[in-house]
């Protein structure tokens, strides 16, 4: 084997990155996430990263109807830059029902989500959906993730309950560079 046949499959590996230009570099660990109703914050922690948020938007609006939540839900909406040990690795764009956590605020949307909504306002999700797909990275997302538009990145849309009523809705970009997921399987009960 050649050497430029061994680096090809290095990096098919994900163990080398290959940049024209630039040259090869040994890869950065990828953080996996394993896929399940957890947060951000806990799944930074569990790997050994300082979490962090910076709050891009913080507003209250009414939900339309044509979304998640029903016509007439008062909401609050932010969007957020989640960081591990600074490096800024997904951008979140969520949607709450404000009538579940009143008195939520801007300063509190640079703390863990979950664990604000569990400890300050005792509301528990406990269901919910996610689709995931892998796209090319808009302009504004590839600006607050520092990475060049069109680069892949995975969108993950979620949507979660609280006692059957929807609660939260964000839909999150996170860099495909760095992250890898996993689920675990069980046997189908056909």
């Amino acid at each position: 084997m050649t050497a430029r046949r061994a680096i090809i499959g290095l990096a098919r590996e994900g163990l080398l990155d290959r940049h024209v230009g630039r040259g090869t570099f040994v890869a950065q660990p990828r953080i996996e996430l394993r896929l399940s109703l957890s947060s951000f914050t806990a799944d930074m922690r569990a790997k050994g990263k300082q979490p962090g948020a910076t709050v891009l938007t913080f507003s209250r609006e009414q939900a339309d109807g044509h979304g998640f939540f029903p016509a007439g839900t008062p909401l609050i909406t932010m969007i957020r830059v989640r960081t591990g040990d600074g490096v800024p690795l997904a951008r979140e764009e969520t949607r709450l029902d404000s009538s579940l956590v009143p008195g939520y605020c801007a300063d509190d949307a640079e703390k863990s989500l979950y664990e604000t909504l569990s400890r300050c306002y005792g509301l528990r999700l406990d269901s919910g959906e996610q689709r995931i797909v892998a796209v090319e990275c808009p302009q504004d997302i590839a600006d607050s993730l520092h990475i060049r538009p069109g680069a892949p990145v995975i969108r993950m849309d979620r949507r979660t309950l609280s006692k059957e009523r929807p609660a939260e809705h964000t839909i999150s970009w996170y860099r495909a560079d760095v992250y890898e997921f996993t689920a675990k399987l069980l046997p189908s009960s056909e």
